[in-house]
């Protein structure tokens, strides 16, 4: 029984792992902290958004794909994302950019803590890493990798 969940740490580690190759917010950000402030804070950060991720990989085990599509392909679903992506796009279009100069005089010491906040944050906002976790999830189980059931324990599942 133990070698089963090994097994499946095992391929849900790697698998992990390589969804974290391509360039991200998650990894542009722990690339830019790590240069701009040092390796503890890029650390800290890190360690946030890893969390997040055990959170949304486990509500991604928990969400059947069945309640989730028909929310996805809801007609407001669709405009109110489309207003968000276009609000933000004005945004950053418009927003001025500050002088090197001022930036280096305002620019605060960012502790390990402040990254480890900021780390939450943008791994809360990275929500396409639930779909993700949901489409290895369904995958996994097609393959008979897995099989978790309602009275499976949550240590086990996490």
């Amino acid at each position: 029984m133990y070698f089963k969940y090994t097994l499946i740490f095992s391929v849900t580690f790697l698998t992990s792992l390589l969804a974290s190759i391509p360039f991200g917010p998650i990894n542009l950000n722990v690339i830019y902290i790590t240069v701009k402030k040092n390796k503890k804070a890029g650390l800290s950060f890190a360690a946030a958004a890893s969390m997040i991720e055990l959170f949304q990989s486990f509500i991604a085990i928990q969400v059947s794909p069945a309640y989730l599509v028909p929310f996805l392909d809801h007609h407001l679903t669709i405009i109110f994302t489309t207003i968000f992506l276009i609000f933000f796009g004005i945004f950053f279009i418009f927003k001025k950019e500050k002088n090197n100069k001022e930036v280096l005089t305002n620019a605060k010491e960012y502790t390990g803590f402040l990254q480890f906040c900021r780390g939450m944050l943008i791994s809360l906002l990275n929500v396409q890493t639930i779909a993700f976790w949901i489409a290895m999830t369904t995958y996994f189980r097609s393959i008979k990798l897995f099989d978790i059931k309602g009275n499976t324990p949550y240590y086990l599942i996490i």
